[in-house]
């Protein structure tokens, strides 16, 4: 997302075009999640404008996407002073910090979204295990709770019990918890277990954490290795995030 579709979505905000237009514009610039986009530029309070915070807002951009976003006339909302200063500090905070973490992190995430997998996990009836502990686990997993997962998986392996199963849905887990790096670290424990069936679905979910690390060279790297396998269960999706990583 450029700095132009910031722009445009204050132009919506202030009434100076429609939804229609807006959402028209945002479709050609390869915008899916629009209202989300409205709803964070109207929380951070674009419209509100100092030329202090516009300038280190255009240092941050020029570093981001090369350039300075373009001048624009400023828009003033009347307000009663001490509230006008509130405001002004207010969105100081918010948009030197929003304005860095939206530019250089919405791109990936955005990739990343277009491509998780999210595993479904092992549809196995408990009576009929003799490991109760660990596909309690993997009950909550196939809930979707992956906190409780955490937790029990980690706990069995404070007891010195350790398998491939444990350490794919631990990282599985830790990233869609949003611990990508402890995921990492986790998956990465499935290749001493040269025979184990979660291998290549652990490639890909590595990948995964590399994007939500926004590490595109290691992500870059770990598909090249994908794609050298062309029987690969993910190698389609592989080849098109490489295309997609090329452009970014």
């Amino acid at each position: 997302m450029k700095a132009e579709m910031i722009h445009k979505i204050e132009d919506y905000l202030l009434g100076d075009v429609s939804y229609t237009e807006l959402e028209s514009y945002a479709s050609s610039a390869g915008v899916a999640d629009l209202d989300e986009k409205i709803e964070w530029v109207k929380n951070a309070g674009i419209a509100i404008e100092a030329d202090g915070l516009r300038n280190q807002i255009k240092q941050l951009l020029s570093k981001e996407e090369g350039a300075v976003a373009p001048k624009r006339k400023a828009r003033v909302i009347s307000m009663k002073p001490a509230r006008w200063i509130m405001g002004i500090a207010a969105s100081a905070l918010i948009l030197i910090a929003g304005y860095w973490a939206f530019f250089s992190l919405s791109g990936l995430n955005d990739t990343y979204a277009a491509y998780e997998y999210v595993d479904p996990g092992l549809p196995v009836v408990m009576s009929h295990s003799d490991n109760y502990e660990l596909y309690d686990a993997l009950s909550y997993y196939s809930e979707e709770n992956y906190k409780v997962t955490i937790e029990k998986l980690t706990d069995l392996q404070s007891n010195n019990i350790s398998s491939d199963t444990i350490s794919f849905y631990l990282g599985a887990s830790q990233l869609y918890e949003g611990d990508p790096k402890s995921a990492s670290v986790e998956l990465q424990k499935i290749f001493i277990y040269p025979a184990s069936i979660f291998q290549k679905r652990a490639e890909w979910l590595l990948i995964m954490c590399a994007l939500r690390q926004d590490n595109i060279e290691a992500a870059r790297s770990q598909i090249i290795t994908l794609i050298s396998n062309t029987d690969h269960p993910f190698y389609v999706k592989a080849l098109a995030l490489k295309e997609e990583l090329e452009k970014q």
